[in-house]
Order: structure tokens, then sequence, then C-alpha cells
């Protein structure tokens, strides 16, 4: 019977049984006992000194759950090259396919940063302009202010806001000669509107100092810088704004010779700035 067969590589063939039997764990009498034959003609067929027949050829692809023509063939012996070839092909694919799918997660993950930035950035115009507007509508009207008392010079600027003030004085000379050489104990400086009192200095006490300070001295030391809100003060802006002219500086003094010296510096609004 192992006489009967067809056409086909008995090396090829034999390596193949070969391969399905070590593969299904069997041995080669275990095989040819499946099969009704003896274990020494498995052993010739997978050194292919033999081939089996068609009626057991027909078994050996039920045993090995193979293709007939496989098995005839002995094709899962060697793959041939359009099989490496297509393996090949398809491990490009799914390469391609991850990279693909790995560029479209970075691509979507920079469309994200990007869209975060821009809402994060328009926000942060947005409160930009709303602080503007909020400060260009909170700034009010800044004015010059000057001294209309003759003799008397300062510099200053008077802001007008909705709910205060900001008062800023400096520079204050005196053109008087006694004010250079008259020499001071203790001084003391109040700002005024209508009399309501806007701001009192301490009392400066100068008859520890080595070097004698004159009221010329004093008065260039003053700074005035007023922040009020006009409830602190009982009035509300348009009092303020109607008594600007009565905004003075209140200077009293005692001299090295005892003698108490005031003087007023009335406060002039001059040109808008």
């Amino acid at each position: 019977m192992d006489n009967d067969v067809v056409l086909m590589d008995n090396d090829k063939v034999g390596h193949f049984i070969a391969k399905l039997r070590k593969k299904k764990g069997l041995t080669q009498d275990e095989l040819g006992n499946m099969l009704g034959i003896s274990g020494k003609s498995v052993s010739k067929w997978e050194r292919g000194l033999n081939m089996p027949d068609i009626s057991l050829i027909y078994k050996l692809s039920e045993v090995f759950d193979v293709d007939l023509n496989q098995l005839l063939n002995g094709e899962d012996a060697i793959k041939s090259v359009v099989d490496l070839q297509n393996e090949e092909n398809a491990v490009n694919t799914l390469k391609i396919e991850s990279d693909d799918k790995s560029l479209r997660k970075t691509k979507k993950k920079s469309k994200k940063r990007l869209k975060f930035k821009i809402i994060i950035s328009l926000i942060i115009i947005v409160l930009f302009v709303i602080a503007f507007v909020v400060w260009v509508h909170n700034k009010g009207d800044s004015y010059a202010v000057e001294s209309s008392t003759e003799g008397f010079t300062v510099d200053g600027k008077l802001t007008i806001e909705d709910n205060g003030y900001v008062l800023y004085v400096s520079n204050i000379s005196c053109l008087f000669e006694e004010c250079l050489t008259e020499t001071i104990n203790t001084a003391q400086y109040s700002t005024f509107i209508d009399n309501n009192i806007l701001f009192r200095s301490g009392i400066l006490d100068y008859t520890s100092k080595k070097e004698k300070i004159t009221l010329d001295d004093y008065l260039k030391s003053i700074v005035i810088e007023l922040h009020n809100d006009y409830k602190t003060l009982g009035f509300d802006n348009k009092y303020f704004i109607s008594n600007l002219y009565s905004m003075y500086i209140h200077i009293e003094l005692v001299l090295e010779d005892g003698e108490i010296k005031n003087y007023v510096i009335s406060l002039q609004v001059a040109d808008k700035k």
C-alpha cells in the first residue's frame, strides 16, 4: 500500500509530517497506531524514504487538522517567499497603523493644548480690558496745585475721584529772608479744606539737633501725600470740589528763642493736567 503514492517532494513532505507530529506531541509509534501502521513506516516517511498512500494522506490531514493540499505540498514545512513577504507586509501595515494612531493622538493633544492656551490668553486680555476700563473710569480728573499765598511756592497735584481724592504736595519754599535765618525748636503742619482738617502731622522736636534747623529746611522736608475717601471726611465729592478754593496748609512753629509763629499757605487748583 505504501508504494501506491502520488508524485510529491518526499523530503519536504517528510519534514512537514515530522513537524506536525512533534507539534501534536506524538511519537512515531503513537502516530502509527492511530493510522493502523507501524512506527517504522512513519520513520520512513519523515526521512523521505517512502510516502504514505492517498488513504493515509486523508487520515493524516484529519489527525494534524491541516489542509490536504498543504500536506501534499508540505507548504508549512518551509514558508514560501510570498508568505514571508505577506507577513512582512502585515507587520509593516500594523506598524504604520500604530504610528498613524500615535501621530493622531499627538496632534489631538497639541490641539487641546493650543485651544487651552488661546482660552487663557483671551481670558487675560478680557481681564486686562476690564481693569483698564475700571481704571480709566476711576482715574478722575487731575489738577495742578500751587500756592496762592505771597512769599510761598509749592508743587502739587490733586486728583478728584468718585469716592475720594488724592492730594500730593512737595517742594514748599519760603521766599522771605527770615525763613533762611530763623531757627526752630519744634514744628507741626496740618492740611485743611474749609476748616475741615484733612491731615495733621506729629510735632517734630529739633532742640537736640547739633545743627540748627531753619524754617526753609523744615518746609523743604514736608511731603504731603493724602489718600482719603469722602465718607471718612463726613462729606461728599460735590462739597469737596466746591470748596477747593479754601484748601490750605497751617504751619505751627516754636522758634529757638521761644517765639511762636504760624504760617498759612493757601492752595489753589490751577489748570487740569
